[in-house]
């Protein structure tokens, strides 16, 4: 067991846009829920804990993950990526160490890319590190800022901006956040009360810590996985069908 390691799994949404009345986490993929995969990768990494947090549909949610060794927190208003992650706080209580934190709308993230992000993390003494990738349509993601001309990958990182706050220019990037991030249980309880919810989607949101982490004295490190499919949010039933294509081999997926 790493004692050195809590999950939080973010699961907390309705999502509209799959057009049902069940939690979004809970759309099966080839006849398990879509959380079931994030959870199973998680605890590849033997974490000390794993907090899903729930909102919409919670009991549903929790009884599909019973047996699965998780703890739960509610978020019970949407407020946003950092509102809901600042429910696990309370089962954090006696935890020290560094929180890895998921989405439950990501179930094709690979064990070995979350065991990569970890090393980076802990090998650099990083603020926070969080995983990237590149995509030719990055519509409806968030764009990672970096220093330098052309926003080069090797440019230093400086700030997520959210699609909806991003100017013409930002919204030009390819290269976008998947929401998976790591960071130390001390920097998210010192900086997650930081974050104010002035934006066009009137939410807290978990990508402001990265500029928050900027302007401090560690490093921020974004690991950049190279198959786009790894961090695909599912959204809309078109999104859990290229997943499951994926996982009978009938995408690209390495």
């Amino acid at each position: 067991m790493d004692k050195n390691l809590a999950v939080v799994i973010l699961a907390a949404g309705k999502g509209k846009r799959m057009k049902s009345s069940l939690p979004k986490v809970l759309h099966s993929l080839h006849g398990r829920p879509m959380v079931d995969y994030v959870v199973e990768a998680s605890k590849s990494l033997h974490p000390a804990k794993i907090v899903v947090v729930v909102g919409w549909g919670a009991d549903e949610v929790k009884r599909a993950l019973e047996g699965k060794g998780c703890s739960f927190a509610i978020q019970r208003e949407q407020l946003g990526t950092a509102h809901a992650a600042m429910q696990a706080g309370p089962e954090l209580n006696d935890f020290k160490g560094d929180i890895l934190i998921l989405c439950g709308d990501v179930p094709l993230i690979r064990p070995q890319s979350l065991l990569r992000l970890l090393e980076i993390h802990r090998g650099n003494l990083a603020a926070i590190s969080f995983i990237t990738t590149m995509l030719k349509d990055p519509s409806g993601y968030g764009r990672v800022i970096r220093a330098g001309e052309k926003n080069s990958p090797e440019g230093k990182v400086c700030a997520i901006r959210e699609e909806k706050d991003a100017s013409t220019e930002e919204k030009e990037i390819r290269e976008i956040n998947s929401g998976i991030y790591c960071m130390g249980k001390e920097f998210f309880l010192k900086n997650i009360g930081k974050i104010d919810c002035s934006n066009k989607q009137g939410e807290y949101y978990l990508t402001d810590l990265v500029e928050i982490a900027v302007k401090g004295p560690l490093p921020v490190h974004a690991f950049m996985a190279e198959n786009p499919l790894e961090v695909l949010g599912i959204n809309t039933l078109e999104e859990l069908k290229k997943a499951e294509n994926a996982l009978d081999g009938k995408a690209s997926f390495s």
